[in-house]
């Protein structure tokens, strides 16, 4: 049987438990996987006939991508998470869309969530803003970056992580929240995006931080000169690989966003505060020790789930439970 035409790539950094939970669910996938693992220690566990296993200490992220792509020989890549579950069908699905529709270069979609403590529940899900971004570059960008989702780990053309990522090695990012901007970016440049509201990945929470919370936010960035860096990397290296203006466009399209959404919140923090007569104050500081993520991530709505996502979440499911066994 031919397997589909993408290969996914997983990173990885001293997270042996999740390479062997994630090589537990991936090993029928119809399709090459590459682990791509800058621990300081190897693997020893064992992975399936259609993965690759690369040992690769001391590399950054965006090297570990690099390295990868050496090893692809298929038209389009997907990129998950170490810790994360990519909807198997969803994939296929996605890569159906970018054989049969050569307009467009990325997919995503909607994600849920699983505590660490796997609770055998699974939380959220939002509808996608947009359901598809598909014209000129610089009007895909305007669109998206305005009614932004998270597009790392979707399924995209190779070209697509190839610029985006010798970008992102090239630049050397201090914060790495540019990391989305630059893939966004390019993948807004090169064609559409196709976001699809089924489930596509299922995240877990953790208590731990990840990114989003070690960086400021790109709009936090802006104001401070320590960060000008960054901007300027941007701004240069983004615009080389597409045309003068184009990184321009996709900031402040994004911050727009970013502003608006600080403004909402805000507002809603003082009419709270209003409404039970107490004259509103500045925010304490944000709590970045938790005990686990329900204390994180307090009062999340489980998600519902149908008979037809039911049976295509079962597979995660034995997989969480005997991981946590």
């Amino acid at each position: 049987m031919n397997k589909y035409n993408f290969t996914l790539i997983i990173p990885s950094h001293n997270r042996h438990n999740y390479l062997r939970r994630s090589a537990a669910y991936f090993k029928s996938l119809d399709c090459d996987v590459i682990y791509c693992d800058s621990s300081h220690i190897s693997y020893d566990g064992s992975f399936a006939p259609n993965m690759k296993y690369l040992h690769l200490p001391e590399t950054t992220f965006a090297e570990k991508i690099l390295i990868a792509l050496e090893y692809v020989a298929t038209d389009f890549v997907a990129l998950c998470a170490d810790d994360d579950f990519i909807m198997v069908d969803a994939l296929y699905k996605g890569v159906n869309i970018l054989e049969q529709f050569s307009d467009f270069k990325t997919i995503i979609g909607c994600n849920i969530g699983f505590h660490e403590n796997f609770d055998n529940n699974f939380y959220f899900k939002n509808k996608p803003v947009l359901g598809e971004v598909n014209n000129k570059p610089c009007i895909n960008a305007k669109i998206f970056f305005k009614n932004y989702q998270q597009v790392l780990w979707g399924l995209y053309d190779k070209q697509i992580v190839e610029r985006s990522f010798t970008i992102i090695k090239k630049a050397e990012f201090e914060n790495d929240n540019f990391i989305e901007l630059v893939l966004g970016g390019i993948a807004c440049y090169m064609g559409g995006i196709k976001v699809l509201e089924d489930v596509w990945s299922v995240r877990e929470l953790s208590s731990q931080l990840h990114w989003g919370d070690k960086h400021k936010s790109i709009l936090t960035s802006f104001f401070d000169q320590d960060n000008t860096k960054d901007f300027k990397q941007f701004r240069q290296q983004l615009d080389r690989e597409t045309e003068k203006g184009f990184s321009k466009l996709v900031l402040t399209s994004y911050m727009n966003l970013s502003f608006t959404i600080k403004l909402k919140n805000t507002l809603k923090f003082i009419i709270r505060r209003l409404t039970l007569n107490k004259c509103p104050r500045p925010c304490s500081p944000e709590k970045t020790n938790y005990n686990d993520s329900f204390d994180k991530y307090p009062g999340l709505k489980v998600f519902n789930i149908t008979q037809v996502e039911q049976n295509a979440l079962m597979k995660i499911y034995e997989v969480l439970k005997k991981s946590h066994e």
